[in-house]
């Protein structure tokens, strides 16, 4: 089973049982879902997939041995979003959006980042480069 991020999503609402009765079910004809707890949420930051394997995620959820993910500090989730944002280049955007909120700025707009996806190599290099071209 591959384990990927996709991105940062922002839950719209508390947990509820059955939001999509048959969501993320591989069967066409099931009827119950294999995760019925499920929350509607909001694309904050689309980026390229982040594998599991990663060794960078890896240094952030997994701190100790044992290597089980367990509820993240805070300071995870925002090493994790720091990771997800510096792969497609909004680190910028996400630095000046937080530093606004915590000026108390009230024009903040708080926009989803939606960017093309970017082939990423085994070395962790774009493979496409900025005019749209093979690198």
């Amino acid at each position: 089973m591959d384990h990927l991020l996709f991105g940062i999503f922002e839950a719209l609402t508390t947990a509820t049982m059955n939001i999509g009765p048959t969501a993320f079910s591989k069967n066409p004809k099931a009827i119950t879902s294999p995760f019925p707890v499920q929350i509607h949420t909001h694309v904050s930051l689309e980026c390229p997939l982040l594998e599991d394997t990663d060794p960078v995620l890896n240094d952030i959820l997994y701190p100790c041995i044992g290597g089980q993910i367990r509820p993240l500090k805070h300071t995870q989730a925002e090493a994790v979003a720091r990771l997800l944002a510096s792969q497609c280049d909004a680190l910028q955007y996400m630095m000046e959006y937080q530093s606004g909120v915590e000026l108390g700025f009230r024009n903040v707009v708080h926009l989803p980042i939606a960017l093309p996806l970017h082939k990423i190599n085994v070395l962790g290099r774009n493979d496409i480069n900025d005019a749209g071209g093979s690198a």
